[in-house]
């Protein structure tokens, strides 16, 4: 039910309650009073339907005229959002997603014969058991070059002087005895490289046993 219809219900129930205080109050009879006839100047008085009609009608242009204003008012708003919308810079992109990286690989070849190409220059600078200064400082532009690092260098010198002590020792067995020449050598080659006697005697029956092994 609308609220106009409303309204008019409760207009017929104020004029039913109206007409049912008359006729009580002219015990039961119903009496009708002559009205004397308007003055032709004289407009004649509106009933109360009519009255209620046009406050009605007054309500119902108010709230229309507060809807209209609401609504131009959301309209307004809502194209100054959109003018907004368009003045405003863009978003920036969003950002690009990590592409995920590779697993490092494990190390190649390369770096086994960078190693074994830099023991090589060491054999020839410690043959003698000597390094010169010119031959350390060309080692160490090797080593930055290669980017062979101090553990790897140390490791390599050690195998190195093993290395050489070892051939020594096999060139010295070589005919079945030791000269004073080769002892001569050993020894200083013993003490450049820091060899102690229980690694020098390992090594000795080492080789003895190998060239054994070969004359048999």
């Amino acid at each position: 039910m609308s609220e106009i219809d409303e309204q008019r219900r409760k207009v017929e129930e104020l004029k039913k309650k109206i007409l049912e205080q008359k006729r009580k109050a002219s015990g039961g009879n119903t009496v009708v009073e002559e009205k004397p006839a308007p003055a032709k100047d004289e407009k004649p008085a509106k009933g109360l339907e009519e009255l209620a009609e046009e406050r009605l009608k007054a309500e119902a242009e108010e709230a229309r005229k507060v809807e209209e204003a609401a609504r131009r008012k959301a309209e307004e708003e809502e194209r100054k959002k959109t003018e907004a919308a368009k003045q405003a810079p863009p978003p920036p992109p969003p950002a690009p997603k990590p592409v995920p990286q590779p697993a490092a690989s494990p190390p190649t070849g390369l770096e086994d014969r960078i190693i074994n190409a830099y023991s090589e220059v060491l054999k020839v600078a410690w043959e003698d058991g000597v390094v010169s200064r010119e031959e350390e400082a060309m080692l160490k532009v090797l080593r930055r070059t290669l980017e062979i690092s101090d553990k790897q260098h140390q490791d390599l010198v050690q195998e190195m002087q093993l290395g050489i002590y070892l051939q020594a020792l096999v060139d010295g067995w070589k005919d079945g005895a030791i000269t004073p020449e080769d002892s001569e050598r050993l020894d200083m080659l013993r003490e450049k490289f820091n060899i102690s006697a229980e690694e020098h005697l390992r090594l000795e029956r080492q080789v003895r046993r190998e060239i054994l092994k070969h004359k048999a």
